[in-house]
C-alpha cells in the first residue's frame, strides 16, 4: 500500500483547472474559433473599406494585418488569464470548491480517498486516465472529477514514477499522459 497526505493549494486548483480545460476538446475548438473570427472580421471590413473607395485602404491595410496578427497570437494567453480571473473569483465567494487536506491510499485493488468530509473508494478498473502536468499527478475515476496529487507530496521524481508504475501494474491498459511544459 502507498499512502499520499494531501495538501491542495489554491495555485494546485488553478492550475490543474487550466490543464482539464487546455485538454477539453469544446476549448479547443472556442480557441480556434476565436483565432479566425476576428482576423476575419478585419478582412471583411477592409474589403468594405476597398467597396468604399477609401484613400487610405494601404495604411489600413497594414495596421488591420498587424491588429490579426496580434489577436491570433494574443487570444490563448488572454482566454488563460480570464479563467484563471474567474476561477479566483469562484475560489473568493466559496470555500467549498475543492478539499485542501486528504489523504489517498493505493491499495491493491482500490484507492482510498479520505478527507474530513468523505471517504471514496475507487476501483482501478473505472480509472479513465492518468496525467502527469508540472509535477503533479491526476487520476480520472470519470470524465468530469479527478484525484489531484500536487507536486509537493512526491519528495523526488523516482517517488512520482514508482506510484505510476504501481498503477500500470494495477491496469496494464492504464495510459499515462505527460503533458509538455
Amino acid at each position: 500500500m502507498i499512502q499520499y497526505q494531501c495538501a491542495l493549494t489554491d495555485d494546485d486548483y488553478i492550475d490543474f483547472n487550466l490543464y482539464t480545460l487546455r485538454k477539453n476538446p469544446a476549448y479547443k475548438r472556442a480557441l480556434l474559433l476565436c483565432r479566425f473570427m476576428a482576423p476575419a472580421m478585419l478582412l471583411l471590413l477592409l474589403v468594405v473599406n476597398i467597396i468604399n473607395r477609401y484613400d487610405g485602404i494601404g495604411i489600413l491595410a497594414a495596421m488591420y494585418g498587424v491588429a490579426a496578427v496580434i489577436w491570433a497570437f494574443a487570444v490563448k494567453p488572454l482566454y488563460d488569464f480570464i479563467c484563471v480571473r474567474n476561477i479566483k473569483s469562484q475560489l473568493k465567494r466559496s470555500q467549498s470548491l475543492y478539499t485542501p487536506e486528504y489523504t489517498l491510499y493505493f491499495n491493491e485493488d482500490h484507492i482510498l480517498d479520505i478527507s474530513p468530509q468523505q471517504e471514496t473508494k475507487v476501483f482501478y478498473e473505472k480509472i479513465e486516465r492518468v496525467s502527469v502536468h508540472r509535477g503533479s499527478v491526476y487520476i480520472y475515476p470519470t470524465s468530469v472529477s479527478a484525484m489531484i496529487l500536487p507536486a509537493a507530496v512526491f519528495s523526488t521524481e523516482e517517488d512520482r514514477e514508482r506510484l505510476l508504475s504501481f498503477l500500470t501494474q494495477r491496469r496494464s491498459d492504464l495510459q499515462i499522459e505527460r503533458s509538455k511544459s
